[in-house]
């Protein structure tokens, strides 16, 4: 009885594999912000899903929402309440160099593969043996599927996103952001320079095999809400990167003035303002495309 329900359980295990070789479900709502992320990097290293695209973004929550289906050509590498070191250490182990690379400034850190993120990645067993039984990768569990798939069906995503809105639009007046108060500690002093040199040193040797590839580098920054915008940990920040990757060598978009945007919290864009940023990152792209970058 036990050799037949294995056997069972075996032959339907790879009929799943099987199908979803042929259909691959589009919308996965995973179950917290670490599943997202876990979603989001195994469909990249173990799919095609990037591999065209000339143009790849690396930062942290700030940029993961910019949304690429409006962006041709770009993958979007950016990753929940991370940093751009996950997104390049994806790319390097990929061994799939973009014609350009953009790097979200404002959380910068050093290299690290320590922690859940990366056991659940790269386990000696499952990272290799995912490659061939998508089953096994997360937000392919066929329950997941199937609970994604009925709230695709039955949930209005866009009142969530217009609530969301609604709260952004009384933020302003509720809510003053103070530097070292909750969300917001760290941002009342200047970061550590010798911090800094060791994250800039790790993020240079990123720079150094992107650019041995021909990647064209880029750096942007994410809108913050005004009391950060200019905090001494920001500031700091900006110097350091400007003194470390000059803007001579190196490009930078233009930074986004405190005023132009709307944050949900002070560091996050609704919905209507990052796809007001994202038309604005468009056209300094395209800016520098028809320059020859």
């Amino acid at each position: 009885m036990i050799k037949k329900a294995l056997i069972y359980t075996l032959i339907l295990f790879l009929l799943y594999n099987l199908v979803l070789y042929f259909w691959n479900p589009g919308f996965i709502s995973p179950q917290g912000f670490w599943q997202d992320n876990q979603v989001k990097a195994q469909n990249y290293l173990y799919t095609d899903v990037c591999d065209d695209a000339e143009n790849i973004i690396v930062g942290s929550s700030m940029s993961f929402r910019i949304p690429t289906d409006s962006l041709p050509g770009f993958c979007n590498l950016s990753l929940l309440g991370e940093n751009y070191i996950k997104g390049l250490e994806l790319m390097k182990e990929k061994g799939k160099y973009p014609k350009r690379i953009f790097i979200e400034t404002n959380f910068p850190a050093g290299k690290s593969k320590d922690g859940l993120f990366y056991d659940v990645l790269y386990n000696p067993i499952l990272y290799p043996v995912r490659t061939y039984l998508p089953a096994l990768r997360d937000g392919k569990q066929p329950i997941l599927v199937a609970a994604s798939a009925t709230e695709e069906c039955a949930v209005n995503h866009s009142i969530e996103e217009q609530n969301r809105d609604k709260y952004s639009a009384i933020f302003k007046k509720l809510i003053e952001p103070t530097p070292g108060i909750g969300l917001f500690q760290g941002f009342e002093v200047e970061a550590s320079t010798q911090d800094m040199k060791n994250q800039l040193d790790d993020l240079n040797t990123f720079i150094l095999d992107l650019e041995s590839h021909n990647t064209e580098i880029i750096f942007f920054e994410m809108p913050l809400y005004k009391t950060l915008y200019y905090s001494p940990r920001v500031e700091s920040i900006r110097k350091a990167f400007n003194e470390y990757f000059s803007p001579d060598k190196y490009t930078y978009l233009p930074k986004p003035e405190y005023d132009e945007y709307q944050t949900l919290d002070g560091l996050h864009l609704g919905k209507d303002e990052v796809e007001r940023f994202t038309r604005q990152f468009k056209m300094q792209v395209d800016s520098l495309i028809q320059a020859g970058k």
